[in-house]
């Protein structure tokens, strides 16, 4: 990183925090079902979001402690002190960039009861397509993986390659999260993909269960 990008990030992280603070206040959060964070015995868990959905959980699930698995990539230290700001703690890593490192990071974390967000399809997709390290992490610390899915009524969306969704201010906005799902520890190659395909199948549809609530 330059000293100009340097210098530059640290007004642009605050800014970005207002934005996005003020932006959750007037947001109109509808009945959502987070009846899996009351039952104990489901968490810790890795909780998965596709990457263009990441700004309404950020929001709505502030101040938790959970941990957040955040890219090494160039834009990843601007989502990373943004995230510290709402209250989550980064673990560095990506598909691409300190893979190994960033599944033993997870791993160790749900060892020690912190449940671990992660978009499955992040840095730089394909979009909806579940990366394989992180079957692997829930196979290694026998943790189940929560599909999270989520929506705003009035939304702006971007031309980048996730097509990320902005809510607009005073949107109707919902947050739907699916059944655990354990990983048996003895899953193939195979195995592993397919399950993969059933995740993002499960993901998809809670998408739309999601839209339907907001119309």
């Amino acid at each position: 990183m330059d000293i100009k990008t340097k210098f530059m990030l640290g007004p642009a992280v605050s800014l970005g925090f207002i934005c996005l603070y003020l932006l959750g206040l007037t947001l109109r959060f509808i009945k959502l079902d987070l009846k899996i964070l009351e039952d104990k015995q489901n968490l810790p868990a890795i909780f998965l979001l596709w990457h263009s959905d990441l700004l309404l959980p950020t929001i709505y699930f502030r101040n938790t402690g959970y941990h957040a698995l955040i890219s090494q990539h160039r834009d990843g230290e601007f989502i990373s002190r943004i995230a510290v700001k709402f209250g989550y703690q980064p673990i560095r890593g990506s598909s691409t960039r300190g893979r190994v490192k960033a599944i033993k990071q997870i791993v160790e974390n749900l060892k020690f009861c912190k449940s671990v967000v992660v978009t499955p399809d992040g840095p730089l997709g394909p979009a909806h397509q579940i990366k394989l390290g992180i079957i692997k992490a829930a196979m290694i610390s026998g943790y189940p993986i929560v599909p999270v899915a989520s929506d705003s009524k009035w939304v702006y969306r971007f031309g980048s390659w996730d097509r990320f969704k902005l809510p607009l201010p005073f949107s109707k906005a919902s947050i739907l999260l699916g059944k655990p799902i354990s990983i048996s520890p003895d899953l193939d190659e195979k195995q592993i993909y397919r399950k993969a395909k059933l995740i993002e199948k499960t993901m998809l549809r809670l998408e739309k269960v999601v839209a339907k609530k907001l119309c």
